[in-house]
């Protein structure tokens, strides 16, 4: 080759490509489309919507599936390119401008979202958010320490999580209702999901439940008297009724979860009883 030629892209050889990647990638962006558009809200088959507490649905394994193809192709590409000799500080620059895009475009929508549909309050956690900052610690632990690096950092992270659930449950008293800086917070509204089990029946049923109570021993009561009163008159069909989720929710939360089951807003929030109870499908 003479002085001063070079090699046109064309003839460049290309990066290669996983087939396997591409098509996950694929499926999970396809998933996504079919899950949020499918045809109509008001009968939708089951599988593509959220399981509403126990096990999982297909729409369910959207999410981590698209992050496990993102930490793949994120590894393929960070670890070729700095095979060819790329500065790892400048990649981990690139990967932090990438995060703070996604965390950025991800704001923005959930700020014109709260704007459109007059919300006190912007949500911070969307899902653009979290891919961000996962994205984020992901290629800092890649980059900084490999494959081995980031195989303790999923390991630690989890671990963590455990324990601050863990330390967190530990610390609150079902017999008080109070907030963050220690006031009382009286009566307020809960969202309890309650799980039926018939004797003999190795499936369960679920009850949405929503009450006033002042505190969660008191919502976990009028939780377990919204499932008898739903039972027809007479029948002791259920062995055994247990809350297994038991939410506080905000004056917000409640007009929105209403709004959601189709059913007028509440009145009387300051006295304690059941306002919302359906058995879920």
């Amino acid at each position: 080759m003479s002085e001063g030629s070079f090699v046109s892209p064309a003839s460049a050889p290309a990066p290669s490509r996983l087939a396997s990647v591409d098509v996950l990638r694929g499926a999970a962006v396809a998933g996504m489309i079919l899950v949020n558009n499918p045809g109509t809200w008001s009968a939708v088959y089951p599988p593509l919507l959220h399981a509403e507490w126990s096990g999982w649905t297909y729409t369910d394994t959207i999410f981590p599936f698209f992050l496990f193809v993102a930490g793949t192709a994120m590894a393929l590409s960070l670890g070729r390119r700095a095979a060819e000799g790329a500065d790892r500080a400048d990649l981990l620059r690139h990967v932090a401008i990438r995060a703070a895009f996604l965390v950025g475009i991800g704001l923005a929508l959930n700020a014109v979202g709260a704007f459109a549909f007059h919300r006190a309050h912007l949500r911070f956690p969307g899902v653009l958010q979290r891919i961000g900052v996962c994205a984020l610690v992901a290629g800092a632990a890649y980059l900084l320490g490999g494959a081995r690096a980031s195989a303790w950092a999923a390991g630690l992270l989890l671990a963590g999580y455990w324990a601050l659930l863990g330390l967190t449950s530990a610390q609150l008293d079902p017999d008080s209702n109070l907030d963050d800086e220690g006031k009382e917070l009286g009566v307020v509204p809960w969202h309890c999901l309650v799980r039926c089990a018939a004797e003999g029946d190795e499936k369960a049923r679920y009850v949405d439940v929503i009450v006033s109570a002042g505190n969660l021993r008191q919502a976990d009561d009028l939780a377990l008297d919204a499932v008898d009163g739903l039972l027809p008159t007479g029948t002791e069909e259920w062995e055994e009724s247990t809350v297994v989720v038991a939410d506080r929710l905000t004056a917000e939360q409640l007009t929105e979860a209403l709004q959601a089951r189709s059913q007028a807003p509440a009145e009387n929030l300051k006295e304690q009883r059941i306002i919302f109870a359906k058995w879920l499908e």
